[in-house]
């Protein structure tokens, strides 16, 4: 009776173990909880490249942020989300010229931090720092620097721009009510 009462104590207590937290905290919370909630939204600059927009925006529940980044014809889509086994938020995505990126989130002396990795259709890879800092409410400097082989970012940023935050996108009612897509991921 000891035995089976104490083989049914482990087998419970590995079983809670083995569960996964029902009360995960998701992206969402971890975003407002740490006060980076400021940079979901559309942001634009003009820069001597043209116009330049990085767009964050809610997907799943708030379990992750679609991210998009657009500059002339060149098209970057990505998905930000908390690993839950690491602690720490990922992204990962993908571009029209055929390259891929991978990357972490962190924050940096209140800056928000995208460590990524970028690897073209040819193999090469490239790391970057991508530093967003808040201005305001309204605006937002972002700034993107190369990462030497030894992990190090350099000194002076490849580009650097203040963006302001555009209004909110209204949702397309008649395309939404005929069941097609409302957005373009």
């Amino acid at each position: 009776m000891v035995r089976r009462t104490a083989s049914l104590t482990v087998i419970a207590l590995l079983a809670a173990c083995a569960m996964p937290a029902l009360a995960q905290q998701s992206l969402g919370d971890f975003v407002s909880n740490n006060g980076y909630d400021w940079v979901i939204g559309r942001w634009v600059a003009t820069t001597d490249q043209g116009q330049v927009e990085f767009n964050y925006r809610w997907a799943l529940d708030k379990y992750v942020v679609l991210g998009e980044v657009k500059m002339g014809d060149y098209r970057y889509r990505g998905i930000i989300m908390l690993d839950p086994g690491r602690g720490e938020v990922v992204e990962t995505g993908a571009d029209n010229r055929g390259g891929t990126a991978k990357g972490e989130w962190t924050e940096e002396n209140g800056d928000l931090v995208h460590r990524i990795q970028h690897t073209g259709p040819n193999g090469e890879v490239m790391k970057a720092q991508i530093v967003y800092t808040r201005v305001d409410a309204d605006n937002a400097t972002i700034a993107m620097y190369r990462v030497d082989s030894s992990g190090y970012r350099s000194g002076e940023p490849m580009a650097k721009a203040t963006y302001k935050r555009q209004p909110a996108a209204t949702t397309d009612t008649a395309t939404a009510t005929q069941g097609g897509p409302t957005a373009d991921y």
